[in-house]
């Protein structure tokens, strides 16, 4: 087990990915920062905001840039094995498949959510430091927002890792998740336009779009909207780790 968490940390410490997946992190805050305005990809998708908002919140509001950003290390924890073709050396002479699986998702998904907490409390705080409480919130007030938006993040996780265990292929990974959202925002947007499905596309669509999830729960929302979002995402969290598990402990590894 130990020595398959050090090969994920040895390849992600020698991968081209993450060295992009650093940077545009850095990127990411670095600007609002020294321009002191919220910045992110949103995918033509309304961010709004309450006047009093604080520069921190309203980049927790932008944190759909995360659902691209996570894309990397899930690729180079999971879907490089099957690329590189080291799965069945792995699970041959040391582990089993249900070991083997538990491992990588576990290593998955703390990297996933450590570096989300990570990068948004360093924004907090180098934000707090160089432009001072006038575009700063409490830590409380800031820490809240986080544990909203978490149960997306692992929602979002949990897919990446479905996704890798179903294709094994570098180009269809990523194909996938990177298309998927955009096709989603373009379909939503187009019901959006057309009269007869405008309702649906507002009250569902669009009001369940990854991006506007994020936005809605730093801002203000109501109960029912927070709620329902938190236990859809967990939902949806069980459900594709099931179906993940189940893929890759039924069929044969090629």
């Amino acid at each position: 087990m130990f020595n398959m968490i050090k090969a994920d940390v040895y390849r992600m410490n020698r991968s081209k990915g993450m060295i992009i997946f650093w940077l545009a992190i850095i990127g990411t805050y670095i600007i609002p920062i020294l321009s002191r305005m919220p910045g992110g990809v949103s995918l033509g998708m309304p961010v709004t905001f309450a006047d009093d908002t604080k520069l921190d919140v309203r980049m927790m509001g932008m944190n759909y840039t995360w659902f691209f950003l996570l894309i990397i290390p899930v690729f180079v924890i999971i879907t490089s094995d099957f690329s590189e073709k080291t799965v069945k050396n792995t699970i041959s002479s040391a582990i089993s498949r249900k070991k083997y699986f538990f491992v990588k998702i576990a290593t998955a998904g703390l990297f996933c959510i450590g570096t989300f907490l990570l990068g948004n409390y360093l924004f907090f705080f180098i934000n707090k430091l160089v432009n001072g409480e006038k575009y700063s919130s409490e830590i409380v007030t800031f820490t809240k927002v986080l544990v909203k938006q978490l149960p997306v993040v692992i929602a979002i996780v949990s897919l990446f890792i479905l996704v890798a265990f179903f294709v094994k292929r570098t180009a269809a990974y990523n194909a996938i998740t990177i298309v998927t959202p955009i096709v989603y925002s373009l379909i939503a947007v187009t019901f959006y336009e057309i009269k007869a499905t405008r309702d649906f596309a507002e009250k569902t669509l669009l009001r369940y779009e990854v991006g506007y999830m994020f936005n809605r729960l730093a801002d203000k929302c109501s109960y029912t909207y927070r709620n329902q979002c938190i236990i859809a995402s967990l939902l949806i969290s069980i459900a594709a780790l099931f179906m993940a598990y189940v893929l890759f402990t039924k069929k044969e590894i090629d």
